[in-house]
């Protein structure tokens, strides 16, 4: 697998929108002192889906259930849905994708129908580095290690609709390391690349890759030569490409048990790309740069609540001499920043060893925080600092549904002998499971490692 820093990169979803359960277990993060925040409402989804003519009849705006009259109004253009989702008037189809895979060369993506409670279907890559990606009301599978992004079927997520080599367009011939891939307006899409310095810009219903914004200014002391991108949100009233920059040194290993580089002058910076001239936008005015910078360090979870102005990021932190004993961890913790003044600050922070290492938001000021690695999630008021005790019952893999509840994965008995995995609902109020498809992979030699929610 590739690997960022010392730990192995299994990113799981989409940690931004809605928040697929951001476990980009990205390598060395960062966490330190405190500002307080106001209360958090519901996140909403960014990207603005698109027609593709060869599966899709059109779009129609369809604005969903929100907490207030300005979510409901921030929503109506982000989960407009295709036609060919809702037919006859029937509510549209929630799509859970999964992936598990051998580490090796095979990956498996499994599409279950949240609405019908059903397994849709599954699709093979054959890269063992594979993950999946929710944006513009379509689910894509990203193959690190080749450089190939695959654009998946608006109805029938299983079945792959184009492919994207990104390898094919580079004139080195190297993927880059794919991580997200940000719908923006129509059928243009955005690729973050976690071993490149810029942002591809790419036609999703054709396959094009048809240009690139370059980040390489923003590197600004970063020892590996790379600006560590790894996630982007798109808002549609600003058409406004946010972009998280780490700017860790991928080759630095740290102390275990967390294994973050050591704390450095430099810090995390985040951009933006006017995506109507695809150029970066000057956010410092008369000040040196263009990217304003957060205070956190190594970034691995990105949640966009552009209803009020913000990006919430998950920073998993540095370490720094304690003593003899080395141990000492600083700017660990879940920041915010302001999209109006550029002002960041940690809304909660810990010194803890186990690493922060996602986010998932649930509704109006309610989350989890993973930590470690596998993860434990942890309850979060957004409003306050700590967090509460780990909830063992939040499943692997786990992404917010829209509704209040966690989708997930959950071992059960195979009936030979064996175990499968399960796709299961779980509610963080009443702490009751429920399966909505049983056996989604087709084989129990393979490790879940991805999830993204496509609604």
């Amino acid at each position: 697998m590739k690997k960022h820093t010392a730990w192995a990169g299994v990113r799981a979803d989409s940690a931004r929108r809605l928040v697929g359960a951001g476990l980009a277990i990205a390598a060395a993060l960062a966490g330190t002192a405190g500002c307080a925040d106001d209360e958090v409402a519901p996140l909403t989804p960014t990207g603005g889906g698109f027609d593709d003519a060869a599966s899709d009849a059109g779009s129609d705006a369809a604005s969903e259930a929100a907490g207030d009259a300005a979510d409901a109004q921030a929503d109506a253009a982000a989960d407009a849905v295709d036609a060919t989702d809702a037919t006859d008037g029937a509510a549209p189809t929630s799509w859970a994708l999964f992936v598990a895979s051998d580490f090796v060369t095979n990956s498996e993506v499994a599409a279950v129908d949240v609405t019908a409670g059903a397994l849709g279907g599954r699709a093979s890559f054959a890269d063992g580095d594979t993950i999946v990606y929710g944006s513009g009301h379509r689910g894509f599978a990203l193959e690190r290690t080749r450089g190939r992004v695959s654009v998946l079927g608006a109805t029938s997520p299983w079945t792959v609709d184009r492919t994207i080599d990104l390898a094919a367009s580079d004139d080195a011939g190297v993927g880059g390391n794919p991580y997200a891939v940000v719908v923006g307006a129509g059928a243009k899409a955005y690729v973050v690349r976690y071993a490149k310095n810029a942002v591809d810009v790419v036609d999703a219903a054709t396959g094009a890759v048809t240009g690139s914004v370059d980040l390489a200014a923003e590197l600004d002391g970063d020892p590996d030569g790379l600006v560590d991108a790894f996630d982007a949100a798109y808002d549609p009233t600003t058409q406004r490409l946010w972009v998280v920059l780490q700017r860790i040194d991928q080759t630095e290993f740290g102390p275990g048990p967390d294994y973050v580089g050591a704390c450095a002058a430099r810090l995390p910076r985040v951009v933006a790309i006017d995506t109507t001239s695809d150029t970066l936008v000057d956010l410092n005015g008369a000040a040196a740069g263009t990217a304003w910078e957060l205070v956190g360090a190594n970034p691995n979870a990105l949640v966009a609540d552009f209803a009020h102005g913000k990006l919430w990021v998950a920073d998993a932190g540095c370490w720094v001499a304690a003593g003899d004993a080395g141990t000492g961890r600083d700017r660990r913790g879940v920041e915010a920043l302001d999209l109006t003044s550029g002002a960041a600050g940690f809304v909660w922070q810990t010194t803890d060893l186990d690493r922060v290492s996602g986010l998932i938001v649930v509704g109006a000021g309610s989350a989890f925080v993973g930590t470690g690695y596998p993860p434990a999630w942890h309850p979060w008021d957004m409003t306050s600092s700590p967090i509460g005790a780990a909830d063992v019952d939040v499943p692997t893999q786990p992404i917010a549904d829209g509704a209040g509840a966690l989708l997930g994965l959950a071992s059960s008995p195979d009936g030979d002998g064996g175990t499968r995995l399960d796709a299961v609902r779980y509610d963080p109020t009443n702490h009751t499971t429920t399966t909505v498809a049983t056996g989604v992979f087709s084989s129990s030699a393979l490790t879940a490692v991805s999830s993204a929610m496509v609604r």
